[in-house]
């Protein structure tokens, strides 16, 4: 390389640095504290910045206000900027583990340690409140009311702006601790097969299905509940009844929430290695793709792009697929195993490794965009 090249690079990344300080610059201004990282490793393993956190990543990225978040196991919260992978310390070491995502609404993050619940203002990065909810507490998600949602055999409401806990819920069996939201209501399904709807603010049972023994994977799209059950079929619910609206049947068991692009919704298939795409005006099967090895994790959408895991010859893949054409658009093939469900922010894609790494990818090319180890 001539020295005129070096003098070149040496040059581009001066002012790619002094436009990173002048990015979080102008967000102190919103009255946050920011604590910048010193990047390391430039270039290195093909991401553009590599940033050094201090402790071992656990949870999934939580994405809001155009930042994404996530916690580690020795109880450090950060906030990344998603497109640039630069990062701040927002709340630091409240001596708890951070395991899964936390969840945030009006400024106010929630996280649970397996025994209490914690709401911490991000903006002036301190605790506000302290519940003790048990071993439930572990995995909170949040209404469009700002209600934390916590539990499995025990549901329990909790206000995020108080810690004041709203109701609580007995079932008869387990939940999956996979939830939904309209404005006004929660679902979920039990281990008994029963499909629930309840008022997030009174814990107020507005409808239940019948017990069917099946385990369903619930989506709520354009307010209707998607419900993919094991026995390979498809309920669409009215969201306000739980009427029957339409059914479909895949010979195949769903594995993961049903997802929509266009009018088609896609489920994934358990053990016919392939994904389903029924169309949502003709109720029928139309067409389906098949992918190499088995789906690992839930997929997401982003425009006409289907994305998901797949694990085959001993590691996993994420693979994007046309939804029009079942055609393969890219493989990233990920040099360690993942831990998170995938995030579609903008035109990447995020996700977090058992190793301490959270990845950031191009949506349309699949090419790494950057990369974070917090060991």
């Amino acid at each position: 390389m001539s020295k005129v090249r070096v003098y070149l690079f040496l040059i581009s990344l001066l002012v790619a640095m002094f436009n990173l300080s002048n990015v979080w610059a102008a967000k102190q201004q919103d009255g946050i504290s920011i604590t910048p990282f010193k990047p390391v490793n430039i270039l290195r393993d093909n991401s553009i910045y590599k940033y050094d956190g201090g402790g071992t990543l656990f949870s999934s990225p939580t994405a809001e206000n155009d930042q994404l978040y996530f916690g580690t196991s020795d109880g450090d919260l950060y906030a990344f900027d998603p497109d640039l992978g630069f990062g701040k310390l927002i709340v630091e070491k409240p001596e708890i583990a951070i395991y899964y995502p936390p969840v945030l609404w009006n400024n106010i993050f929630c996280f649970g340690d397996g025994k209490y619940l914690y709401g911490f203002d991000y903006v002036k990065g301190k605790q506000l409140w302290k519940t003790q909810i048990g071993y439930e507490s572990d995995f909170p998600t949040i209404s469009n009311n700002g209600i934390v949602i916590v539990g499995d055999y025990n549901l329990h409401g909790v206000d995020i702006k108080t810690g004041e806990k709203l109701w609580k819920m007995k079932l008869d069996t387990w939940t999956y601790n996979q939830y939904v939201f309209s404005d006004d209501c929660l679902f979920f399904a039990d281990w008994n097969g029963v499909i629930y709807a309840v008022d997030d603010i009174t814990g107020r049972v507005k409808w239940k299905t019948a017990k069917t023994g099946l385990k369903y994977e619930l989506a709520l799209i354009n307010g209707e509940i998607y419900a993919g059950g094991s026995d390979g079929s498809l309920l669409v619910l009215d969201g306000k009844t739980g009427r029957l609206n339409w059914k479909a049947v895949i010979n195949d068991k769903v594995k993961y929430p049903p997802v929509l692009a266009g009018n088609m919704i896609f489920v994934v298939g358990e053990y016919r290695d392939r994904m389903y795409a029924i169309d949502q005006n003709s109720k029928l099967d139309n067409w389906r793709f098949r992918y190499t090895g088995k789906v690992v994790k839930a997929p997401v959408i982003s425009n006409d792009i289907i994305i998901y895991v797949t694990y085959y010859n001993n590691s996993q893949h994420i693979q994007a697929t046309d939804v029009k054409t079942g055609v393969t658009l890219w493989t990233f093939d990920c040099p360690r195993s993942i831990r998170s469900n995938l995030k579609v922010v903008g035109n990447s894609v995020y996700f977090t490794t058992w190793n301490g790494y959270i990845y950031a990818l191009d949506v349309k090319t699949g090419q790494q965009k950057w990369s974070f180890t917090a060991i």
